[in-house]
């Protein structure tokens, strides 16, 4: 059976970014405000750390996903792939959510608005919408999952890319074009789509780019001090975030010399960044309905609890439903796409076929040069 190990460090990178949502969402579940956030508070309100935490998902999202078009063979096999590994743990966790946390709530089944609330989140509609019998007497009253909003909108982005990838359009221009769009807030989606289909396309840029980027210590403290600059001033950060927050994220995760997957024992053997993310919040409802109203506290409870949560997830439901259907490729180094080619040759064409099937080449690590 073919491993699903990376040997890059997204694993382990999306892992921090999970408890950072974790950690966030400690604070205005507990509080109903934001103002009490350190990332908010640092960036004069523009953006809280859970926020920052999916623009960078959706980076990594957008980066990986042209990868796996690129890689698949046909639109159904896609398809599959995202279906494969979006719908089986989101299922799994809606019902979780609603028949194991629900009771443990308040709720007393059957209750309607709970088989709303399933109905709406799993045919992406906005699940935000209350449950007033869960935690009644929580400052979020009624909200079961609140995290499972952003699915829909990741969702989103996959089908664009597909139609992009099913008109030829998977290319530089295109892309370019989709960012400063979404970037500008031009798609008349509204505020949020167009906030991550920024940061989204930011990454399928970076993907199309692969070949040329360069990852130097200059530009990775440029980048930094950009955003630190948009952070404290209060200004822009939404505008300039995407790009040096895209290339920074990237830096770390394609720089095989930190091995953070064999440092972290958790990503070493599971990739528990998607469960964490789908079980946290129930969960951190449930800890303050107990009692425990002070956010770090209740981040240190509600951590290991999502994780058990996750490891469950991964190794019961998502990388099952992962395995079907994929061989040794399916997962190996990113690498760039080739560069077109206007005109090839017949012979060169044969030769491409008998190469089709071999496993294709490592690609040079991402090193960071001084």
């Amino acid at each position: 059976m073919p491993s699903l190990r990376r040997l890059d460090n997204f694993s382990t990178i999306r892992l921090g970014l999970a408890l950072i949502v974790i950690w966030s969402h400690s604070f205005w579940l507990t509080k109903l405000s934001q103002a009490t956030e350190p990332v908010f508070w640092f960036t004069r309100g523009q953006l809280d750390g859970g926020t920052w935490a999916v623009h960078c998902f959706l980076n990594i999202s957008g980066f990986l996903v042209c990868g796996s078009w690129f890689k698949s063979g046909s639109f159904k096999e896609y398809l599959m792939r995202r279906l494969r590994r979006i719908y089986p743990g989101f299922i799994t966790a809606i019902l979780v959510s609603a028949f194991v946390f629900g009771p443990l709530g308040g709720v007393v089944l059957p209750d309607q608005s709970v088989f709303t609330w399933i109905f709406r989140a799993i045919t992406l509609q906005d699940p935000q919408i209350p449950c007033p019998a869960f935690c009644s007497k929580n400052p979020y009253m009624g909200m079961i999952n609140g995290s499972l909003w952003t699915i829909r909108y990741e969702e989103f982005m996959y089908a664009i890319l597909a139609m992009m990838g099913l008109l030829k359009l998977v290319k530089v221009p295109v892309a370019i074009s989709l960012f400063v769009i979404f970037t500008f807030g031009l798609c008349p989606g509204g505020e949020i789509f167009n906030r991550l289909g920024s940061h989204f396309f930011a990454g399928v840029l970076f993907y199309l780019f692969l070949q040329k980027v360069r990852f130097t210590r200059k530009l990775i403290v440029l980048s930094i001090l950009a955003v630190v600059v948009a952070s404290v001033s209060g200004r822009c950060l939404n505008l300039i975030l995407p790009i040096p927050g895209t290339y920074v994220l990237l830096a770390l995760a394609l720089n095989k010399k930190l091995e953070l997957n064999k440092l972290v024992f958790f990503t070493k053997y599971s990739d528990l960044s998607y469960g964490v993310y789908l079980y946290a919040f129930p969960i951190q409802q449930l800890f303050f309905k107990a009692g425990i109203t002070d956010p770090n506290v209740l981040t240190l409870v509600s951590t290991p609890v999502s994780m058990l949560c996750a490891f469950a997830s991964w190794h019961l439901i998502e990388k099952p439903f992962m395995m079907r259907g994929r061989d040794r490729n399916d997962l190996s180094v990113i690498s760039a796409p080739e560069p077109e080619k206007t005109e090839v040759s017949e012979e060169q064409q044969s030769s491409k076929a008998q190469e089709g099937s071999k496993e294709p080449e490592e690609p040079k690590e991402a090193p960071i040069k001084g």
